[in-house]
């Protein structure tokens, strides 16, 4: 075994993030304030591999309340420095077992060494609270003491400064002022209004790689330091999600569903609008903390997404141009975004961005290439039945028989049924009549699917006498509407 090493009361400090023990220099690390004749620092990580000795009882109890915290409700120690738990068995018997603290026997006058975790884990000094939380801008503990609070601080501080790199290129992938404005504030409005979840999230999808995509996405994350994360499909994919608690700002990087986008736009939308966040780390217990994420999702692919024609979700921008921008300038803004006087620039920047009309609950504005999207992402009868409303005019009430019969009619091959057109009705928004009640029309009872524009569909919808309805449906016009389109 390594030799004990002595410590004081100031010289325990938290964890490490690094394995070795030989560990540069920090401005707030113990190598760059001790004195000179000060005996090297051990790492709490490295603790099953030393003996690390306090002088005293208050030492060894003050070291461990910085470094460790007890929760309640799970019934673990947590290391505060990276929120690694430990079961409390485990922490005293083999990670925290070599820490020891000095204790003079009474009778003797001879030095024992007690172990700390035991005694800290179990004696009134102890830094127990309820549970944990994630609220950015709020200190280590919150809710008056009883909540430890995961959220590490941002990763940067802002500073006036040049953001004129930031300017051009979003000047250059954002040609429409009003699109360029929207951007702008969604990203500004988490950063004015710290912990902020926000109901929408950013599509930017361009044909053409190396636009600038990225580079923006970088420049955001590096505001917000270890509370941003870039994730791919395999992240979202995967089993636990150790990617996601803890988050402010996410870049999915090419999520795209393959073979199931609409599975895959479910999953995401519920990342976007979930208050809280099931930690599902691999051995450890599961528990919930609040949801912070704000999502942007860079793709060049252009039917990334199964977007439905009702979304509130999704603003989708489509860069227009069909080349980028010379290497020299991606050059310059890469070193500008490296640099923590551009970063910090920036989240100045973004702190004074002007929010009036912006509003984090909205639903996502239109665009045309998130039109385009939920064209591409329509089915086959949700498009029959758009062509339908505009063609019949006249046909304004339907049963679903009467549609799958026509539509069956006219597309042979198709094997879609009742279920498949009841699914399409509902995504583009048509309504029963009679309030959703049945109707009955001669000897049975039908539901009335109104299929028509805005101002006829509202009048008809308004109708609240059954037989009104029927008689409208079995009129000469309507029957006559309803009938297929004899082929020339």
């Amino acid at each position: 075994m390594n030799a004990a090493r002595e410590v004081n009361a100031t010289s325990a400090v938290p964890p490490s993030k690094r394995k070795s023990r030989k560990r540069k220099p920090t401005a707030t690390s113990p190598e760059s304030v001790a004195p000179a004749e000060a005996k090297p620092e051990l790492s709490p990580r490295d603790a099953y591999k030393d003996v690390m000795i306090f002088e005293n009882r208050e030492a060894a109890m003050e070291a461990f309340c910085r470094c460790f915290c007890l929760i309640r409700t799970l019934g673990k120690v947590v290391r505060i420095d990276d929120f690694e738990t430990f079961d409390p068995h485990t922490f005293v018997t083999l990670q925290y077992s070599n820490w020891k603290y000095k204790v003079i026997d009474e009778e003797s006058k001879e030095t024992k060494l007690e172990s700390v975790a035991w005694v800290w884990l179990h004696g009134p000094e102890r830094n127990a609270k309820d549970k944990m939380t994630y609220q950015p801008g709020a200190g280590r503990y919150c809710d008056k003491g009883t909540t430890l609070n995961r959220w590490k601080g941002l990763g940067s501080k802002p500073v006036p400064g040049d953001i004129s790199l930031w300017n051009e290129l979003l000047d250059f992938m954002f040609p429409d002022p009003e699109a360029r404005k929207y951007f702008e504030q969604w990203l500004a409005y988490a950063l004015q209004h710290l912990g902020a979840k926000l109901m929408t999230a950013i599509v930017l999808y361009s044909e053409v790689e190396g636009i600038g995509k990225n580079s923006v996405a970088e420049a955001v994350a590096a505001i917000y330091g270890v509370n941003a994360v870039t994730i791919t499909k395999k992240q979202l994919d995967a089993d636990f999600n150790s990617w996601q608690p803890d988050r402010q700002f996410v870049v999915g990087d090419e999520i795209h569903g393959g073979g199931d986008k609409r599975g895959v736009l479910e999953k995401v939308k519920l990342l976007i609008t979930s208050r809280t966040v099931e930690v599902n780390k691999k051995h450890e217990r599961q528990f919930e903390i609040p949801n912070k994420a704000n999502f942007l999702f860079l793709t060049n692919n252009f039917d990334a997404f199964h977007v439905r024609n009702a979304d509130r979700r999704f603003w989708i921008w489509e860069i227009p141009q069909t080349a980028a921008l010379p290497d020299e300038f991606y050059e310059r803004f890469h070193a500008w975004k490296d640099s923590p006087e551009g970063i910090a620039a920036l989240h100045d920047h973004l702190l004074h961005v002007d929010l009036t009309g912006f509003n984090p609950n909205a639903k996502a504005p239109m665009t045309k290439a998130k039109e385009e999207a939920i064209e591409l992402s329509r089915s086959e009868e949700e498009r029959w039945l758009l062509e339908l409303l505009g063609g019949r005019p006249k046909a304004t009430l339907w049963t679903l028989e009467d549609l799958v019969t026509l539509f069956q009619h006219e597309n042979p091959r198709s094997r879609a049924g009742r279920a498949a057109m009841q699914t399409a009705l509902k995504r583009l928004g048509f309504k029963k009549a009679h309030g959703g009640r049945q109707v009955r029309v001669g000897s049975g009872q039908f539901y009335l699917w109104v299929i028509a524009q805005t101002e006829e569909a509202e009048r008809l919808l308004a109708i609240r006498e059954p037989s009104e309805l029927a008689k409208m449906y079995t009129s000469n016009s309507q029957t006559e509407a309803r009938q297929p389109i004899p082929e020339e």
